[in-house]
C-alpha cells in the first residue's frame, strides 16, 4: 500500500436554506397545501441539527411556483 496524500478530516454539511426549499417542493402541490396550513413550518437538517423556518406566505409562494 502506497500513501498518496493526507488530509484532515472534518464533519461538514453543505445544507443551506436554497436545498432545504428544493426538498420542501419536492414534497408536491398535496404536501405544501398540508404545511400551508400552519403558521409556520420548521425543517430540521437530519444531519447537522440546523433548523429552517419557513412562514406560511413563503409556502403560499412555493406552492404557487409548483402548481405552474
Amino acid at each position: 500500500m502506497q500513501l498518496l496524500d493526507t488530509q484532515e478530516v472534518e464533519y461538514k454539511c453543505d445544507c443551506s436554506t436554497e436545498r432545504v426549499t428544493k426538498a420542501l417542493i419536492g414534497a408536491g402541490e398535496e404536501g405544501l397545501r398540508e404545511m400551508a396550513e400552519d403558521e409556520q413550518t420548521e425543517v430540521c437538517c437530519h444531519f447537522c441539527n440546523k433548523k429552517y423556518l419557513f412562514p406560511k406566505e413563503e409556502i403560499l409562494k412555493l406552492l404557487k411556483e409548483a402548481s405552474k
